[in-house]
């Protein structure tokens, strides 16, 4: 399945200088749609100087499907805005800074994360702009565990500075490593989750203000608790992204069609959108149930 658009100091080994990794990937935020006022025509800067106040439903309305993620964000809210007002009355309702997004390859996981990240900029639990920071395993798992933990640091650090969300994209490729090189990159992998576990369970993220999300697919969700029981503890938000029924890959295509700057001529007769569901049927077929592979 497609998504919707978008929005480190290393350690030596052995005596040579280790080569730093790529830098995590920040993202912003998903923006709303542009305000009246803006598409009215108003000045460039004018429109830059308004500040639009975040709401969640019009950021929602960005996500092709994913309804029971889109519940589970607006529970997270009530919860937080619940949780606000007890604390006026000194009832802590602290909530853990780590959370878990279970889907297959493909699926929106930068699009909910951005989202998320908005959310909690809005209520005070992010203290910075809401920016989302990538770390995948490739940038952070390196050729030992000093170099490794380096590496996590690095990312960690970037999302302490710019006190955002910092998403680790495949987070079950940690648990295991590659078993091609005889064990080591699992033990280099385990040490990059045992770090990330960490910072997002412990004091250090509610002190710097970041929060971290563990993107899984569905098979390596169990594993990644059990390789991780204290991310399993504080009993983390989860976020099931649901595979896309055939008219969701439909309008995910339309949607990236006009990305592209084209768009897609509806034939005269017919419902509206059948004939690219029926387009798009035969592909999902050869797919499997899962409908894994949908790009």
């Amino acid at each position: 399945a497609g998504a919707p658009p978008r929005p480190p100091a290393m350690a030596a080994a052995a005596g040579h200088p280790a080569a730093a990794p790529p830098p995590p990937i920040a993202m912003p935020v998903p923006s709303p749609p542009a305000s009246s006022a803006a598409s009215a025509g108003a000045a460039p800067g004018a429109a830059m100087a308004l500040h639009t106040p975040f709401n969640l439903e019009t950021h929602l309305s960005t996500i092709v499907g994913l309804e029971g993620v889109k519940d589970t964000l607006r529970s997270l809210r009530n919860r937080l805005v619940v949780g606000r007002k007890r604390q006026q009355f000194g009832v802590r309702d602290d909530m853990a800074r780590a959370f878990v997004l279970v889907g297959a390859d493909g699926a929106a996981f930068e699009a909910v994360a951005g989202t998320l990240a908005a959310l909690l900029t809005d209520l005070g639990v992010l203290g910075g702009t809401g920016m989302v920071i990538v770390a995948r395993p490739h940038d952070l798992v390196r050729a030992s565990t000093a170099m490794t933990v380096a590496a996590v640091e690095t990312a960690i650090d970037r999302a302490a500075t710019d006190r955002g969300l910092l998403l680790v994209a495949d987070a079950g490729a940690l648990v295991a490593g590659d078993a091609r090189d005889g064990g080591r990159g699992g033990d280099h992998a385990r040490a990059a989750l045992e770090t990330l576990v960490a910072a997002g369970t412990g004091k250090r993220a509610a002190t710097a203000g970041f929060c971290v999300a563990f993107a899984v697919r569905p098979a390596a969700h169990a594993t990644l608790l059990r390789a991780a029981p204290a991310l399993t503890a504080v009993q983390p938000v989860t976020f099931e992204l649901a595979e896309y029924a055939l008219p969701e890959v439909a309008e995910l295509l339309r949607r990236e069609v006009v990305r592209r700057g084209f768009e897609l001529a509806e034939p005269p007769s017919g419902p509206a959108g059948s004939w690219l569901e029926a387009l798009l049927a035969p592909k999902l077929a050869r797919c499997g149930p899962d409908g894994g592979g949908i790009a």
